[in-house]
């Protein structure tokens, strides 16, 4: 461009790459956009990565990733790392989901990733003693009636599927 460092110029030619279908060049300029305004870039990406998203778009996870990388630390970074698991989770992609949590897990431990993790570790992985902790520790927390039962639930999965069901009765 004849002016690189014009946002709206940077974010006109971005959005017209996406539009073409250029999911490669309209990333590139996507990611340029932090440069010149860090919380402005990282909305605009967020905004194309739902579109890709919603379109069920394998390129939606590359934004989500771009997001965390380009503007680290931030509210936008996190929720898109949740979004990414989530992606991943819904696609399947059981390993890569995990991967996104555990980069997760140090930094922001909240209910709501550790509910994520145990239902990868339960649903996806097929590891019942990895999911046990998670909800045993989540049903000891105190929690909105519906995570409650949320834990509970998951905690009576993994004791039915570890044939003991008299605690799973019990809970």
């Amino acid at each position: 461009t004849t002016e690189p460092h014009n946002l709206n110029l940077r974010v006109s030619f971005a959005e017209l790459y996406f539009f073409q279908g250029n999911i490669a060049l309209a990333l590139q300029n996507f990611r340029r956009l932090p440069e010149l305004h860090p919380m402005e870039g990282g909305r605009a990406l967020e905004k194309y990565a739902q579109l890709l998203e919603r379109a069920k778009a394998p390129e939606a996870a590359t934004f989500y990733e771009t997001i965390i990388q380009v503007v680290p630390d931030t509210r936008i970074a996190r929720n898109s790392q949740m979004k990414l698991a989530r992606f991943y989770e819904r696609s399947g992609l059981w390993t890569k989901a995990l991967a996104v949590l555990k980069r997760m897990k140090g930094r922001s431990a909240d209910s709501e990733v550790k509910f994520l993790l145990g239902h990868v570790f339960l649903t996806g992985m097929r590891n019942i003693n990895a999911a046990l902790p998670i909800y045993q520790a989540l049903s000891k927390q105190p929690l909105p009636k519906k995570q409650r039962l949320l834990a509970q639930l998951g905690l009576a999965e993994c004791f039915i599927l570890k044939e003991q069901y008299l605690q799973a009765i019990n809970l």
